[in-house]
């Protein structure tokens, strides 16, 4: 994707407490006012999940993958955020995680690798069994 910011740029970004358009989200169906706030919550949840790969040697490269964030609205459930790490070359979505899905109210990952999509009770229990 062209002038799309790398995932790398994204985390210098936010480190720096700099905010991207629209705070990094796609698309939502929150108060744009609470869109801060989901954007450090997700943050915080991408570090993890790009920590946690590193320690199952699965590194995501910083270099070749963005992330957008989106709010998301079940015909029936609370609304819920999820991110995306795409791939910036083959723009494509290669993992897609929710803390807690407005759905089923568990922790849900999918992966293009596997074309699977894994749940668990908690994010952490989640990250752990990737």
């Amino acid at each position: 994707m062209e002038n799309q910011k790398t995932l790398r740029q994204q985390l210098a970004m936010w480190e720096a407490g700099e905010a991207e358009h629209c705070h990094g989200f796609y698309d939502w169906f929150c108060t744009d006012k609470g869109l801060p706030t989901r954007a450090k919550r997700l943050q915080s949840n991408v570090r993890t999940f790009l920590k946690a790969m590193e320690q199952k040697g699965k590194p995501v490269d910083l270099d070749k993958h963005y992330v957008f964030f989106k709010n998301n609205c079940p015909m029936s459930g609370p609304l819920y955020d999820s991110f995306s790490v795409c791939n910036i070359e083959e723009d494509n979505v290669a993992f897609w995680l929710t803390a807690k899905s407005g759905h089923n109210g568990k922790a849900e990952v999918w992966s293009k690798e596997t074309d699977a999509e894994q749940s668990a009770d908690s994010y952490r229990e989640l990250l752990a069994g990737l």
